[in-house]
C-alpha cells in the first residue's frame, strides 16, 4: 500500500484570480524565480547573490514579470523593495507554479516506472480527515500496487488545482465556481455551532441565532461559503454578524472554539476531527453545506476513481448516521 499526502500551506486569498501571463510571452520562469528569491531572502542584494546574478539583471527580470502580468508586485522606496498586497498574494501562486515545475522529473520517472498504477486524489481539509482518509486507505487495500497521492487544499486552491493539474477525482464543497469543473453531488451536511465542552451552551439540543448574541465568534474569511451562509441567517433575524476573529481554515476556527474563548459556526465535518474537545449543537433555523465530487471537464473517469467515489459514499453515509442529530 503506497499513499502519499500533500497538504497545502494556508495563505490569504487576497488575489483571487490565477496568474494570466500575456499571450504574447512564454511563461516567465526566470521572473517567477526572481520574485520568489526576493520574497524569501528579503532584499534584492541577497536574492541576486542566491541566484548568482547581478542586482541589475535581477531587477530587470522582475520588471519584465510585472509588465507581463500588468501587476505591481513591489513598491520601490529608494533601494528597498516592499511587497504590495498583490505581490504577496502572487508570490504564493509563483511558489506553487515553480513547485509543480520542479516535480516534473519525478512525475516522468514515476510514469516510466509504473505507467498505469498511479492515482491522484484532491480534497478539502474539512472532509479529508473524517471521510477521505479512511476511504483512501480502503482503496489502497483493494489496489495494493497503486501509488495513491492525496492532496489536501482549501477550496479556493482546490478548484484551481483540479483545472491546472491532472487529478482522478476531487472531493469538496459545492457548487463549483468554475465552468471547467464538472460536479456530482455527495451529501448535505448540517450546520452546527461549535463550543468547548464547558461552554454555557454545550448541553443544549439546539440553539438559535439569538442565543448567540454576545458570544465571541470566530469565522472563516468573508469570501468563503461558510461565512456568507452564516451571515445570511443572522441577517434574517436582523442581527449583525460581526466575528471578532477570522481564520483561513474551518479547522482552525474549531480549534479556537475548543479553547472556550469563542464559538464558531460551520458544517459538522470539521469539528468531528477534534473529538471530545468540542461539542456540536444544531443551529436553528436549520441549514447545511453541500459536498460532492469534482472532475475536470473532459477528463476520463477511471475505474479506481469510480470505486473511490463508491467508498466515499459509504463512509459518508456511515458518518451522517452516527451524528446524534439529523
Amino acid at each position: 500500500m503506497i499513499v502519499q499526502l500533500e497538504i497545502s500551506p494556508v495563505y490569504c486569498d487576497g488575489w483571487n484570480n490565477s496568474a494570466n501571463f500575456s499571450k504574447s510571452h512564454d511563461m516567465n520562469i526566470k521572473g517567477l524565480q526572481a520574485l520568489t528569491q526576493i520574497m524569501s531572502n528579503g532584499t534584492l542584494s541577497a536574492a541576486a547573490t542566491a541566484m548568482n546574478i547581478s542586482e541589475s539583471a535581477l531587477s530587470r527580470q522582475l520588471s519584465i514579470l510585472e509588465t507581463e502580468l500588468d501587476l505591481k508586485l513591489f513598491s520601490r522606496d529608494k533601494r528597498q523593495l516592499v511587497a504590495t498586497p498583490e505581490g504577496e498574494a502572487f508570490f504564493h501562486e509563483a511558489e506553487r507554479i515553480l513547485e509543480s515545475i520542479a516535480q516534473i522529473p519525478q512525475i516522468v520517472r514515476e510514469i516510466k516506472a509504473s505507467p498505469i498504477h498511479r492515482m491522484r486524489v484532491i480534497a478539502m481539509p474539512r472532509i479529508a480527515p473524517v471521510i477521505v482518509a479512511q476511504s483512501v486507505v480502503r482503496l489502497a487495500n483493494e489496489y495494493p500496487d497503486t501509488q495513491i497521492t492525496l492532496d489536501v487544499h482549501a477550496r479556493r486552491f482546490l478548484e484551481r488545482r483540479i483545472i491546472s493539474q491532472q487529478f482522478d477525482i476531487g472531493i469538496g464543497a459545492m457548487p463549483s465556481r468554475h465552468s471547467s469543473i464538472v460536479t456530482e453531488p455527495l451529501c448535505d451536511v448540517p450546520a452546527v455551532v461549535v463550543v468547548a465542552p464547558n461552554h454555557r451552551l454545550a448541553d443544549r439540543k439546539s440553539v438559535t441565532v439569538r442565543d448567540l448574541v454576545g458570544e465571541r465568534i470566530v469565522s472563516t474569511y468573508p469570501n468563503t461559503l461558510i461565512y456568507q451562509k452564516t451571515e445570511e441567517i443572522f441577517e434574517r433575524e436582523n442581527i449583525p454578524f460581526i466575528p471578532t476573529m477570522n481564520a483561513s481554515l474551518t479547522h482552525m476556527s474549531c480549534v479556537i472554539a475548543s479553547t472556550g474563548e469563542a464559538i464558531t459556526i460551520c458544517d459538522s465535518l470539521a469539528p468531528s476531527a477534534l473529538g471530545d474537545s468540542v461539542r456540536m449543537i444544531p443551529i436553528e433555523p436549520r441549514f447545511g453545506f453541500s459536498f460532492g465530487f469534482l472532475y475536470r471537464r473532459g477528463s476520463e473517469r477511471t475505474i479506481k476513481a469510480l470505486r473511490l467515489a463508491e467508498i466515499v459514499r459509504e463512509e459518508t453515509t456511515g458518518y451522517l448516521e452516527s451524528l446524534p442529530f439529523s
